[in-house]
């Protein structure tokens, strides 16, 4: 396996891997079709990244993508022209009341990031590819890019609470549940780097 910084032309693998890895996040309140949130995600935060401070990464298998992350760190985010576009477009698509919904939805897991913070956005692995160490995979490289960027002193990420699979993996790479966060659905894991 190999991991990568996301290719513009991989942009749309990426937002279908996405989107079906968290559709179901999604789907009961705001109705979205898959192909909607593909759309959303693809156009506004794949899109958008570099204006949101989101680096992005692929993990392949045999040439084939099998998972991705994003990783963002502290910056001041540029709301642009192109941003405002992509982001009326979108609202005349769903209208007002099920945009509001999606939002609501993605402040859920909203993080104000520290100046010292690396924050774990998404970790997906397509479904095909689950259980074979992937996300060990993913976890390592991103300990590694983290030990990397001498600023960064903690890596933070949100997991659903009934998330076991996933918290056992966070755990095991030293993540720790924060009391400083507070959600009904998630719990905000932290790990503090020693450099």
């Amino acid at each position: 396996m190999i991991t990568e910084k996301m290719k513009p032309d991989e942009c749309e693998a990426v937002s279908a891997l996405i989107a079906d890895a968290f559709y179901s996040k999604f789907r009961p309140k705001v109705k979205l079709s898959k192909r909607e949130l593909q759309t959303i995600i693809s156009r506004i935060w794949l899109g958008e990244a570099d204006n949101l401070g989101l680096s992005l990464w692929t993990v392949k298998k045999n040439g084939h993508i099998v998972g991705a992350y994003g990783l963002s760190e502290y910056v001041k985010t540029q709301i642009t022209p192109s941003m405002l576009g992509k982001l009326t477009a979108v609202i005349r698509h769903l209208g007002l009341l099920r945009f509001f919904k999606f939002i609501k939805i993605l402040i859920e897991t909203n993080h104000r990031l520290g100046r010292n913070e690396l924050y774990i956005d998404f970790i997906a692995v397509k479904e095909g590819n689950r259980n074979q160490n992937i996300g060990h995979f993913i976890m390592e490289n991103i300990i590694e890019r983290s030990a990397e960027i001498e600023t960064i002193q903690t890596v933070s990420l949100f997991v659903l609470k009934e998330n076991d699979h996933a918290r056992h993996l966070y755990e095991k790479f030293g993540f720790t549940q924060s009391q400083d966060v507070k959600s009904r659905k998630y719990d905000f894991l932290v790990r503090k780097l020693k450099k």
